[in-house]
């Protein structure tokens, strides 16, 4: 499972609070991932990912593409109402 340990967990926060861009968060989630052990190369590779993957999500809501028929399956499985894009 992601986020089993302490850096997964931060990195997780940082990603989020990146995307949703609050300085207190982004500095203290990150300076709580860099205790839990992330180093600044792997704080570079998480600020790509989430820049890649807002980049491609933007289009994707503003397009209002359909979710797959898959990908609902697996949210219905953990009781997740996926609804439409």
């Amino acid at each position: 499972m992601y986020g089993s340990t302490r850096a997964d967990q931060g990195e997780l926060y940082v990603a989020i609070s990146a995307s949703n861009p609050r300085a207190y968060c982004i500095a203290s989630h990150t300076a709580s991932a860099r205790r839990a052990g992330m180093t600044p190369a792997q704080f570079a590779e998480l600020m790509a990912e989430v820049g890649m993957a807002n980049e491609t999500n933007a289009p994707a809501g503003g397009y209002r593409v359909e979710i797959d028929e898959r990908f609902k399956q697996e949210l219905s499985k953990c009781g997740v109402d996926a609804g439409t894009s």
